[in-house]
């Protein structure tokens, strides 16, 4: 049995005292990315949460695809990422995001909406589409109307058995 690692750090401070910093991850910040996400493992999979599979997924995503993470007084509150894909009818690539985390107590603020932003900037930079996604059981309303500001919706995702 895996023990979960993750921490949360102390440094809890509203986001409209302090600057909130979007920029794109490097490989250092692989150890808090991992901390975030296990915090995401927790709230939100259907599934129960494997670290080391996970752990090297993130590696995956922060080595070959782009990561974004948001920064309060240098602490990771938020973050996405995405990579390349094709479907099986096509060889055209697009970008998917595979996650997209904030922390809890940062909600209340602009940083998904900064993140999904700056997604949307870096597909736009490499002249592909970007595709994103509510996979979540809860608050699915308030997190659709979010992403529905900023794109087109495709479809919905269904699930049973779980």
């Amino acid at each position: 049995m895996t023990t979960l690692l993750y921490m949360k750090e102390d440094c809890r401070m509203k986001t409209k005292q302090n600057t909130v910093r979007i920029r794109r991850a490097v490989p250092d910040d692989l150890n808090k990315i991992f901390i975030l996400l296990q915090m995401m493992g927790e709230e939100v999979s259907l599934f129960p949460v494997d670290l080391p599979h996970a752990l090297s997924n993130i590696k995956d995503v922060l080595h070959n695809g782009i990561v974004f993470v948001a920064e309060v007084d240098r602490v990771i509150v938020g973050s996405i990422g995405i990579v390349r894909t094709s479907f099986w009818y096509s060889k055209a690539i697009a970008l998917k995001d595979t996650w997209m985390y904030i922390d809890p107590d940062f909600r209340n603020s602009s940083i998904a909406l900064r993140l999904l932003r700056k997604a949307k900037e870096a597909a736009k930079e490499l002249s592909l589409p970007l595709i994103v996604g509510v996979f979540s059981l809860d608050k699915t309303d308030r997190k659709n109307h979010l992403y529905r500001r900023l794109f087109t919706p495709i479809g919905e995702f269904f699930v049973t058995g779980v």
